[in-house]
């Protein structure tokens, strides 16, 4: 099945097999840490992607989830943990540190980080 998983980039999408409970989700899904700066970007849309896929995987129908960077697979419960960094960045109760990225435009990036989960924003 193809679940539209927009924020991270509008067009995000991720792979779900059901039937051997396996999510593929792209960038949706990383222990990261997951770009969340820049053009095309959305934060509260990515928080609401990151919480209709936790519910599904609380419903029993992925275990695993299989991003398209770094460690993989990782535990559907790192969703959860996501869900937490990016809440903690919106109501600015998670405190960054500068991210030091070599990228144009991202001097004022930070990385946030909860538990071994990072996003950049």
């Amino acid at each position: 099945m193809v679940l539209h998983c927009p924020g991270h980039t509008p067009g995000s999408i991720a792979l779900l097999d059901e039937e051997e409970k396996l999510l593929f989700s792209g960038d949706t899904v990383s222990l990261g840490p997951v770009y969340m700066f820049g053009r095309n970007r959305r934060p509260s849309v990515y928080l609401e992607t990151l919480k209709r896929l936790w519910t599904m995987a609380e419903e029993g129908r992925f275990s695993l989830v299989y991003p398209h960077h770094n460690t993989a697979p990782i535990p559907a419960e790192k969703i959860r943990t996501l869900i937490e960094c990016m809440e903690g960045i919106l109501q600015g109760t998670l405190d960054g540190e500068p991210a030091g990225l070599k990228i144009p435009g991202s001097e004022m990036v930070k990385l946030y980080q909860k538990e071994d989960c990072g996003i950049y924003y």
